[in-house]
C-alpha cells in the first residue's frame, strides 16, 4: 500500500461513509429539481413521511431545505432517536419504550381492572425486557385505578407502546439485573 498506513485508509473510508450518509448532503442535490417541479405545477402538496431511526435527521434536512413547500408531514421513529419535537407542519412521534412483557402486563392490567384478588407478573428470565433495564412488571386488579388517580391513562401508554414508562411512573417495574440465563418469558398469576 505504499506509504499510507492501513489505519489511515480505514479512517478515510470511515469518514467518506459518514459524509455519504449525511442527510443534508443527501437532500441538497434534489432541492432544485423539487422546486422546479413545484413551480411547473407538477404537484401542489409536498407531504413528508418518515419511519425509522434515521427518519428524524433526514426529515430535519428536508424541512430546512424545503420548509416553504412542505404542506404537512409525519415522522415516526424509535424512542430516543429525535433531538426535538415537531418542526413546522411536520409531526414527530417517538414510539415509546417497552418490551413484550411490560406490554403484556399492561394489557392484562386493563383487562382485569376492578377485579379483586388477582396479581400478575410477566417477566423475561434474562433480566431485560426488550431495550429496557426491567425484566417485566407486576400488576393487579387495582393497577389501572391507581394509575388513573395519578393522571395516567393506560390505554394511551399502550397505544404509544410506552408501557415501560407507565410502570416506572407507578413504581411497578420488575428489575432483577442480568440473570445470566435466557430460558424464556414467564408469566405467573395468583388468584385469591
Amino acid at each position: 500500500m505504499g506509504s499510507i498506513s492501513h489505519n489511515t485508509v480505514l479512517r478515510n473510508v470511515f469518514h467518506a461513509a459518514i459524509i455519504a450518509v449525511d442527510p443534508y448532503a443527501s437532500v441538497k442535490p434534489h432541492n432544485a429539481k423539487i422546486r422546479t417541479s413545484y413551480k411547473k405545477g407538477k404537484f401542489d402538496k409536498l407531504i413528508l413521511i418518515g419511519f425509522g431511526k434515521a427518519s428524524c435527521p433526514m426529515a430535519e434536512a428536508v424541512h430546512d431545505e424545503l420548509r416553504d413547500l412542505i404542506t404537512e408531514g409525519l415522522v415516526i421513529t424509535k424512542y430516543g432517536h429525535c433531538k426535538g419535537n415537531s418542526r413546522g407542519a411536520i409531526t414527530v412521534h417517538e414510539a415509546g419504550l417497552c418490551g413484550r412483557n411490560t406490554e403484556l402486563a399492561l394489557s392484562f392490567a386493563v383487562a382485569v381492572q376492578g377485579i379483586d384478588g388477582i396479581s400478575f407478573l410477566s417477566s423475561d428470565t434474562n433480566g431485560t425486557d426488550g431495550p429496557t433495564d426491567a425484566a417485566g412488571a407486576f400488576v393487579n386488579g387495582k393497577t389501572v385505578t391507581q394509575a388513573r388517580h395519578l393522571g395516567l391513562d393506560p390505554e394511551d401508554y399502550l397505544c404509544n407502546n410506552d408501557s415501560y414508562n407507565f410502570f416506572k411512573r407507578i413504581n411497578s417495574l420488575f428489575i432483577t439485573g442480568p440473570t445470566g440465563t435466557n430460558v424464556m418469558d414467564i408469566q405467573m398469576v395468583i388468584i385469591e
